[in-house]
């Protein structure tokens, strides 16, 4: 668990699923400026999940490179500047055969959508 000095009080939790509905695993290696999480791989029906301060510049970012078979995706899971209004207290990330799915926190509905390549 990271622990930033910042304005926010509460933490954040980024939470990523595998939903492949082959039964396959795929592997994600997130990381920010300042934190590197190390590569894990999500079987499914697992998930893998982070918790953190938003800094008190409101700049946290946290970028994933996630692989899937012979396919990429590189996204960023969590983006102080786009996701401290749409999943402030938890961002969920769901992996399928056509891509990784982003959701609103309230209500829970995908928003971001990014394709395996």
């Amino acid at each position: 668990m990271m622990k930033c000095s910042g304005n926010q009080q509460h933490y954040t939790t980024v939470r990523i699923f595998n939903k492949m509905k082959d039964g396959s695993s795929f592997t994600i290696h997130c990381k920010s400026k300042d934190d590197d999480l190390g590569s894990h791989v999500i079987e499914v029906g697992k998930s893998y999940e982070w918790k953190f301060r938003i800094n008190f510049w409101s700049t946290t970012l946290f970028f994933c490179n996630t692989y899937w078979k012979d396919k990429f995706i590189g996204f960023n899971a969590f983006d102080a500047k786009r996701d401290s209004t749409r999943c402030d207290w938890v961002c969920i990330w769901d992996g399928f055969e056509d891509g990784l799915y982003g959701y609103l926190e309230k209500p829970p509905i995908p928003d971001l959508h990014y394709v395996w390549k």
